[in-house]
């Protein structure tokens, strides 16, 4: 018989408290899919998880390509109108967490809110606080429209992600949200944040600057990814100028600070140069160099 609320969990190279997430998530839901993109098979480590799926290609195919096998080969385990929940293996959520979105989501979509896809207020786990978007209309005491979601505990439903074509291969890692939100958006959708559950999610590896304006520090290789991936969702139909500015402004600002004032600098600028290079190249794949 189909589920009705499945999760999706991409995992790399795993530990045992990413084990521990996923029980939590798995006893949230009917069932779980834990997609490793590992080099090495760790099935092992979730092999006491009772409703959980494992898979493993022994190598890193990316996170909307993740996402998408587990959606379309196990397409006769889901139902067409099931809520499908994505997470990634840091994520802490609390108990009733997927209960409390399922039920804001029904909810909204009674109101007539076309809800394409819900997520909750997340609580950076960097500094303790709460994230909420500067701008957004709220629609009930509790949620918010928003341009977009974190991909960390969005819930979707199944027909709506098959009707905007699933996730965008072209998009490896970074700004995949991005891209899916903007074509739940021209699809007719809304993207909604609600504050009937929060979550435990980190962001980045650390913040500098001032506490109104933080800089989000991530790991050297993923400057690789953004650079290369925000790149490429400019070239497609769905990006809208005005987000995509803002993102360029973001970008930018992040690698300029990070190139004048770290020590690995000279690390970030290659990276940044190989991410410009290979999108010109045309490659999608996982970093080789």
């Amino acid at each position: 018989m189909p589920h009705d609320i499945i999760a999706i969990m991409t995992v790399y190279h795993p530990a045992p408290i990413h084990v521990h997430n996923a029980r939590r998530i798995m006893e949230q839901v009917d069932w779980l899919f834990v997609f490793d993109n590992s080099p090495s098979d760790s099935a092992v480590l979730f092999a006491d998880l009772e409703r959980c799926s494992y898979s493993c290609h022994k190598e890193n195919i990316g996170l909307s390509r993740a996402f998408n096998y587990v959606l379309k080969t196990f397409s006769k385990c889901i139902a067409e109108d099931a809520s499908v929940l994505f997470f990634d293996q840091d994520t802490v959520i609390p108990k009733n967490h997927i209960a409390k979105l399922y039920d804001v989501f029904k909810s909204l979509r009674k109101m007539g809110e076309p809800v394409g896809a819900i997520g909750p207020v997340y609580v950076d786990a960097s500094d303790g606080k709460a994230r909420c978007p500067r701008r957004g209309k709220w629609i009930t005491k509790e949620s918010m429209r928003v341009r977009t979601l974190i991909t960390s505990s969005m819930l979707c439903q199944y027909d709506t992600l098959k009707e905007i074509g699933f996730w965008n291969e072209k998009i490896f890692l970074d700004m995949a949200d991005w891209d899916l939100c903007w074509r739940l958006r021209r699809h007719g959708y809304s993207c909604c944040m609600t504050q009937a559950s929060k979550i435990c999610h980190a962001v980045g590896e650390s913040k500098r600057g001032s506490v109104r304006a933080p800089i989000i520090v991530w790991k050297p290789f993923r400057l690789y990814y953004q650079v290369r991936d925000f790149l490429r969702i400019c070239k497609e139909k769905q990006a809208p100028f005005c987000e995509c500015l803002y993102i360029f402004g973001e970008l930018a600002a992040r690698s300029i600070y990070q190139l004048l004032f770290f020590r690995d600098r000279k690390e970030r600028f290659h990276y940044i140069c190989l991410g410009v290079k290979d999108f010109f190249r045309g490659y999608v794949g996982a970093i080789k160099g």
